[in-house]
């Protein structure tokens, strides 16, 4: 098992309502990183500000950042306890679109990890997700060329997932500069 699929079925062990687009979604950020939702720059940042101005108080157990590769290169910034410790959204902006461009996009590895997790599932379910289950999200997938999706809607009702996705590089300085925050 590759270091990128076994990390991330370590981290999905942790995540409530999780399923088989979830996991896709997963493995697609951490290989292409987050240059699909900045094709746009203004289109980004509308809806960043739009998702701002909507969010709740954070989970109880939300991390901050939770890291998608094995190596932390990247991460998902978590915007609930990033505003919660005074986390400037124009600041945010200004990492995910550098991030975006900076982040050297590997399809061949997302296909790789992808591929690797259908055959992982032959064997037994990971993270609740059967085998059937990847076969027709492949299938679908396969058939729009693996596009970016959202996620499952059970996993987005539990945990209404406000995210961007980061180089660590760029993240690091959004943290310093946070109040009162530990383990980060």
């Amino acid at each position: 098992m590759t270091d990128l699929l076994r990390h991330s079925i370590h981290q999905w062990a942790s995540e409530s309502s999780f399923e088989v687009a979830d996991a896709y979604k997963w493995l697609f950020h951490a290989a292409l990183g987050g240059e699909h939702a900045v094709q746009d720059p203004e289109a980004a940042r509308t809806y960043l500000f739009d998702e701002w101005d909507s969010l709740s108080a954070p989970h109880a157990d939300e991390p901050i950042v939770t890291p998608l590769t094995p190596d932390g290169r990247l991460v998902r910034l978590h915007l609930r306890p990033y505003k919660e410790h005074g986390g400037s959204p124009v600041a945010l902006l200004e990492a995910f679109v550098r991030s975006a461009a900076e982040f050297p996009p590997d399809k061949s590895r997302f296909l790789e990890a992808w591929a690797e997790l259908g055959n992982a599932l032959t064997a037994s379910p990971v993270a609740g997700i059967a085998r059937a289950d990847w076969e027709a999200f492949d299938e679908w997938a396969r058939s729009r060329g693996y596009p970016a999706v959202h996620h499952s809607h059970a996993y987005s009702q539990a945990n209404r997932p406000p995210y961007r996705v980061l180089l660590k590089t760029h993240a690091t300085p959004l943290l310093a500069n946070l109040s009162q925050v530990s383990g980060q």
